[in-house]
């Protein structure tokens, strides 16, 4: 009996992992929904955080980056900022434009080949993996300013299930607060009904 209790908790387990999973990031204030088998890790920085989501082996990634802003954001300027130094750090001498529909909003963006710095290990691994093909988009939803990447190397073993997935993550992004700009709590709870 107990062995049959194990094997059907590894066949709900298996089943489990063939499903997309959906998160929440950005302190609760986004919703991303995952790939089955693909990873997802968040990290706060001082002034964003990052969330990086990547396929099975880590060929490839599709990374986030959230920024709230205080003021009425500019994103055709935040598209640019972010583009150029992702150009910029990757070494990257040309780009073609490009755009993606992400969250209702038409996110400005650009494809671009470089190599990652080698610094650290990370940055040594990434070499290895070859040229890098990236892609970048950027804008805003409401008063966050919303970074996006997809990057596949030479060794990717199949780019366009990466790229596929990656976009398809970002057309799920889906703002959960009024902080994001996303779907609004009434200011006041709503009225009984007179009895």
């Amino acid at each position: 009996m107990r062995a049959l209790t194990l094997a059907a908790l590894g066949v709900a387990l298996v089943a489990c992992e063939k499903h997309p999973k959906t998160i929440t990031v950005h302190r609760g204030a986004f919703q991303l929904t995952v790939p089955a088998g693909w990873s997802s890790s968040e990290e706060a920085q001082p002034t964003f955080d990052h969330v990086s989501i990547t396929p099975p082996g880590g060929d490839g990634a599709c990374t986030f980056a959230f920024t709230d802003t205080s003021s009425e954001p500019l994103p055709a300027q935040y598209e640019e900022n972010f583009r150029t130094s992702a150009m910029k750090a990757l070494g990257a001498t040309s780009a073609t434009p490009d755009s993606l529909e992400i969250s209702g909003a038409r996110f400005g963006g650009a494809h671009f080949k470089g190599r990652p710095p080698a610094s650290g290990v990370v940055g040594v691994l990434a070499t290895l993996a070859g040229e890098a093909s990236v892609e970048t988009y950027g804008g805003a939803i409401g008063k966050t300013y919303v970074g996006v990447m997809f990057t596949t190397f030479e060794t990717t073993g199949d780019p366009k299930a990466v790229l596929d997935g990656c976009r398809a993550v970002a057309r799920s992004l889906d703002a959960l607060s009024t902080r994001a700009g996303g779907a609004t709590m009434p200011e006041h709870p709503p009225r009984r009904p007179a009895r």
